[in-house]
């Protein structure tokens, strides 16, 4: 799991918010089946919330280079409460971007809009280790496509924008290992910017990418 935070500036997540409020979906399944639908984006809403969400994954730097992503579903609102528990669920393996492209979803992906303090319970779970978070509002949580355990909410509501992504790299591992050299190289780039080791763990790193990207 990756958790990139500030994704949403001040001024979009007020807006999420007040159309979360509005327009939720509901929970996991309804997410899901919202997600895959194959007709296209009608309403103005809808299609302002996806162009908002867009614009912000693409001044992101981060995100792309965690996903690398190749097409990106329809975003659409999720609410977890209550009376919506939480429970395993298991992913659809195929979406619909924006335009109706079928999106295979190797990586899931939550833009929190609630606050933390805003509800009770409702951590996500980080697959590997067992830890659970609360993420900030307006910070986006990367988790591989498939099942997932959320926690249920036990008082309030936590709102947030769920899409999947379709990666240029299939196999996650690859993917690992792309996004962990890449992370290497900033780390070794700022402690040396006029060394030549990161100049050679870039060019590895492109080669890598040359085996595995596909477009």
């Amino acid at each position: 799991m990756f958790i990139v935070e500030n994704v949403l500036w001040a001024e979009e997540l007020a807006w999420v918010r007040q159309f979360a409020a509005d327009n939720f979906t509901g929970g996991h399944y309804a997410v899901s089946a919202a997600a895959r639908a194959p007709q296209t984006v009608t309403t103005g809403g809808e299609r302002q919330l996806a162009e908002l969400v867009l614009a912000a994954l693409r001044r992101n730097d981060l995100f792309y280079r965690i996903t690398l992503p190749l097409e990106i579903s329809r975003p659409v609102i999720d609410r977890t409460a209550p009376d919506i528990a939480g429970s395993p669920q298991e992913d659809t393996p195929v979406f619909r971007s924006l335009e109706g492209r079928q999106v295979r979803g190797d990586l899931s992906v939550m833009l929190i809009v609630s606050d933390p303090g805003e509800y009770e319970g409702g951590e996500l779970l980080e697959p590997k280790s067992g830890e659970r978070f609360k993420p900030a509002a307006g910070s986006l949580v990367v988790l591989p496509g498939g099942a997932q355990e959320p926690a249920p909410v036990m008082q309030g509501e936590r709102h947030a924008i769920v899409f999947w992504v379709q990666s240029m790299v299939r196999d996650p591992e690859q993917r690992a290992v792309l996004t962990m050299l890449d992370k290497c190289i900033q780390v070794v780039w700022g402690r040396l910017p006029d060394g030549e080791e990161a100049r050679q763990l870039g060019r590895v790193l492109s080669s890598l990418g040359r085996m595995w990207i596909n477009t």
